[in-house]
């Protein structure tokens, strides 16, 4: 990872919001790689490692108006041909949707474009195939499979699903008559989506606050919740494992992911909280917290359910 990304892409963070301790990016060992999050200072149990406002989040939620490019179909047409006559469920057409968003924009991205330093695929890595026994472990995604055979059908299923995508753009393009220079390629969609199984995280629409539970307890004490694939900035890099899988891979989780509201005190002496948010979302938040003490030089490490 070249240093000037590394200093655009804490730039661009600080400009939305993102508040975090001193982090670096280092190199990662497989399978999850290229780069891990590590602390730069002593963290203590229980305090925030980093806070990100939801509206900072990329997912089909947040991503609306003229965030979303001309040659990309709208989230709601691609959905429904997506979902059409059960291809596939609504949590791998939003992927496909966000996968979409990500390979278009990167197709006509310039360095002057606002989320260059954000969708820089120099922060992400040429992804060989997911769907092995070794990423299972960290992919939220793909942690329901559990053998070889079960890969093996997400792997064929996820090639016919971005051919599925790359089709509906195509139309849009012909159909809107867009020069086919703004079209990503199929093999540029194809590593966007890998892109998106790997680092996206599940949230719960409108960044339902989970606190003070962690958001998997939350998510799983609330079935119904529709939950919506998500990048979340220097969230996604962190590398997650399951926790069930803590023997088995000998690394150990040491933060969990939470949701909440922003919330400030009215006077510090009646200590009355009062909530602002002015603008839908404006105040909801997607934080990491240390569920251990971290020294410096840790790598940060998430868990997931």
């Amino acid at each position: 990872m070249r240093p000037v990304d590394v200093e655009k892409f804490w730039t661009y963070c600080a400009k939305v919001g993102v508040v975090s301790k001193k982090l670096s990016f280092r190199t990662s060992s497989p399978p999850w790689g290229p780069v891990s999050v590590f602390v730069d200072e002593p963290v203590a149990y229980g305090s925030p490692i980093v806070v990100v406002p939801y509206q900072a989040v990329l997912n089909c939620q947040t991503i609306r108006g003229n965030r979303v490019p001309w040659s990309l179909p709208t989230f709601y047409k691609m959905f429904q041909f997506l979902t059409r006559r059960g291809r596939m469920d609504s949590e791998t057409a939003q992927c496909l949707w966000l996968a979409s968003y990500l390979a278009t924009h990167h197709k006509n991205m310039s360095s002057s474009k606002p989320l260059a330093p954000l969708l820089s695929f120099g922060l992400k890595t040429e992804l060989s195939s997911l769907f092995t026994p070794e990423f299972a472990t960290s992919c939220p995604f793909v942690v329901e499979a559990r053998d070889d055979a079960s890969l093996c059908r997400m792997d064929r299923l996820a090639t016919f699903h971005v051919h599925l995508a790359h089709t509906m753009i195509q139309f849009h393009r012909r159909r809107k008559g867009i020069s086919s220079a703004y079209e990503p390629t199929l093999h540029q969609l194809s590593l966007a989506y890998r892109t998106v199984i790997k680092h996206s995280l599940p949230l719960p629409i409108n960044c339902e606050p989970s606190t003070p539970a962690e958001l998997a307890e939350f998510m799983e004490a609330t079935p119904d919740l529709t939950i919506l694939p998500s990048l979340v900035p220097v969230v996604d890099l962190i590398r997650p494992v399951q926790n069930a899988n803590n023997d088995s891979t000998g690394v150990e989780a040491n933060s969990a992911i939470f949701t909440c509201i922003q919330s400030d005190f009215e006077s510090p002496v009646t200590r009355r909280r009062i909530v602002f948010e002015t603008t839908p979302l404006s105040s909801r938040r997607v934080a990491v917290i240390a569920t251990k003490n971290l020294k410096k030089d840790d790598e940060v490490i998430l868990g997931i359910e």
